[in-house]
């Protein structure tokens, strides 16, 4: 694995269901998909991100089709 952390059981999981559980095909889609990550610098941006104030201010705790104003 390059340089990142261990993928939980339930994410080795996820990757052994969607290649019927071969696991040489498992792991190389594992080792693509945390490829990808890395050269997409998706971890970052996930640590990085700021939600917009429009987002904080009208859907605080997600979409649950009504907002602040209307409380």
């Amino acid at each position: 694995i390059i340089n990142a952390q261990l993928p939980s059981d339930s994410t080795l999981l996820r990757f052994l269901r969607a290649r019927d559980f071969n696991l040489e095909k498992a792991r190389d889609l594992l080792a693509h998909s945390l490829i990808w990550r890395k050269k997409h610098n998706v971890d970052q941006i996930l640590l990085e991100y700021q939600m917009p104030q429009v987002i904080a201010e009208y859907f605080p705790g997600g979409w649950h089709h009504y907002d602040k104003s209307e409380l």
